[in-house]
């Protein structure tokens, strides 16, 4: 292995790309300072994309491109710059690529991938890729087939959209706060307010919020907490100041409000159920804590993959779906069903625990360190 090696990576646009990256590059990290060889690591984000702020959190050094997913409308000022962030992003990334001098470019997906792992392939820089869901996106399923060295995959159903002599499933990385810490639930209730010995729901909507989840909860919230039951609610940037200010004044034990959950892992843990979107990332870190979940797919996903994830957990018994536009006349039936049906409960702990993979991190930087 080279000394010192060199690993560029990119993905990002929502944290079930950014995760994963930063997984990853931790594991390899690590690995790389066991074999006595640490590595130089470097991120490519997208401006004012909140990988930017995740990466830097987490200790990394990341450059930024001028790139955006194709606008949706035909007519409007972002379809006419679109083409000039393209050109853009592959000078600014060709420099960069011209200055770092990877031995290895890491891609986790999305739009922000694209343009950097073209520009590696071009100058004959191995290319790996980690898809999270079912079914991959448009980028990563145009780089595993005709650029990638190695595929990792977190699902059987994934490998036929990919070459099967280079893809590998792994199941998704982790991110290790949430692999290796040690829990104790009176001390994380007592940490985070709550009460250990009444019924805590967790809802997440996602690292960009959900809107939908959101109108759910403003008009349904004293139908649970009233009912002595915790919630915890993270909104998302967008909605957070309106939505504390509603509740402000309000000072019930039985709630507590976030913009954004740091400690994710803590909250996981204390949790009896959970409401989630159906992200691959966010399937695979409650399935570490086999925590039985209620999936909200986002009916905007791409290729309508949190859809498919959903379902694909929906058939082994392993969650309950709620699909978005039922969200209003059907979730808090089956909130409240669920809450009181331990044998459900149950049954969906101990099925979502069977895709649990803890090893995921571990099987990737094996494949890689190869590469290397």
């Amino acid at each position: 292995m080279k000394k010192n090696p060199k690993i560029l990576i990119c993905g990002g646009g929502t944290g079930g790309h950014i995760y994963p990256a930063i997984s990853i590059i931790d594991s390899i990290k690590q690995k790389l300072i066991q074999l006595n060889n640490p590595g130089c690591f470097l991120f490519i984000g997208s401006f004012n994309n909140p990988e930017i702020k995740e990466v830097e959190n987490y200790g990394y050094k990341i450059k930024k491109i001028w790139i955006s997913s194709m606008p949706k409308k035909i007519f409007n000022i972002n379809t006419l710059i679109f083409p000039f962030k393209i050109i853009y992003s592959y000078i600014t990334s060709n420099a960069i690529l011209n200055k770092f001098q990877p031995d290895l470019i890491i891609g986790t997906g999305g739009y922000v991938s694209w343009i950097p792992i073209h520009v590696a392939y071009y100058k004959n820089i191995p290319i790996v890729i980690q898809e999270q869901n079912v079914i991959p996106g448009n980028v990563n399923k145009h780089i595993g087939n005709y650029m990638a060295k190695k595929i990792f995959i977190s699902y059987k159903q994934t490998l036929k959209f990919f070459p099967i002599n280079k893809t590998i499933i792994t199941g998704n990385p982790i991110r290790h706060q949430i692999l290796h810490k040690k829990y104790n639930k009176i001390k994380i209730c007592k940490k985070l307010g709550l009460n250990p010995y009444k019924k805590i729901i967790l809802s997440i909507g996602g690292s960009l919020g959900a809107q939908s989840i959101n109108n759910f909860w403003i008009k349904n919230i004293n139908n649970i907490i009233n009912k002595n039951i915790q919630l915890i609610w993270q909104t998302g940037k967008k909605n957070f100041n309106k939505i504390k200010k509603l509740y402000l004044n309000k000072k019930n034990t039985n709630l507590i409000i976030y913009k954004y959950i740091k400690n994710i892992e803590l909250v996981y843990f204390v949790s009896d159920i959970i409401i989630s979107r159906a992200g691959g990332v966010s399937i695979s870190e409650i399935s570490i804590f086999s925590k039985p979940v209620i999936l909200i797919p986002l009916p905007t996903s791409a290729k309508n993959h949190q859809v498919i994830n959903a379902e694909m957990l929906y058939k082994i018994n392993a969650a309950l779906i709620v699909y978005d536009h039922e969200i209003q006349h059907k979730l808090l039936y089956i909130i409240l069903f669920l809450i009181k049906n331990k044998k459900i409960q149950k049954k969906l702990s101990n099925n979502i625990n069977k895709i649990n993979k803890p090893d995921a991190n571990y099987n990737i930087v094996k494949e890689i360190i190869k590469l290397l």
